[in-house]
């Protein structure tokens, strides 16, 4: 766990460097019909660095501070004789922690991919992306659903070319060294 959490806070600072300039040079060619150097882009993310970052964890947070809320109140349930008659008029608050979680897994895990390009068009910070892209998400559910099966049928197309490029290449490359090899090498 230790590893993967290291692991993922650095993979997260590269994506929120790296990937919020490749967001801000893509957000300014289509929407200005502007070219920006890498340099600028980069300049961009660096000042856009922290909202950049926090836009994916916001949301986790707040699920799992609500998480261990609920556990907490699970923990009025120990207490002998008086606990089960405390926790049936907090059952109802809990329900309503419930909902909030569910409301912000879904809009992650249906949001998140417009998190960046938000902040990176608009120059906006974390808050305002997550506002916006929940919005989008929960205000106009079938077209995020046909845009994400479209985003999703374009890379599995994109990826199998990738994939065939990528095996033709080694095949090639394994076909014609093979004609070299008069040693007796193994195949």
């Amino acid at each position: 766990w230790v590893f993967a959490a290291i692991f993922l806070l650095w993979a997260l600072v590269l994506w929120s460097l790296f990937g919020g300039a490749m967001y801000r040079m893509s957000a300014m060619r289509f929407a200005r019909d502007e070219k920006i150097s890498l340099f600028q882009a980069l300049a961009f993310s660096r000042r856009k660095f922290f909202s950049f970052f926090s836009a994916p964890l916001v949301p986790v947070v707040v699920i799992l501070g609500l998480g261990v809320l609920l556990a907490a109140g699970g923990l009025i349930g120990s207490i002998p004789y008086i606990g089960p008659l405390l926790m049936g008029p907090l059952f109802g608050i809990a329900i309503l922690m419930g909902i909030a979680i569910a409301f912000m897994a879904i809009g992650l895990l249906a949001a998140g991919p417009m998190l960046y390009p938000t902040i990176a068009a608009e120059g906006s910070d974390c808050f305002d992306a997550i506002s916006r892209s929940f919005t989008y998400v929960f205000t106009r559910p079938f077209r995020a659903v046909f845009y994400g099966v479209v985003a999703s049928i374009y890379g599995m197309v994109t990826y199998l070319f990738v994939r065939l490029f990528a095996f033709l290449a080694l095949s090639a490359v394994h076909f014609f060294v093979k004609w070299g090899v008069f040693t007796g090498g193994t195949s």
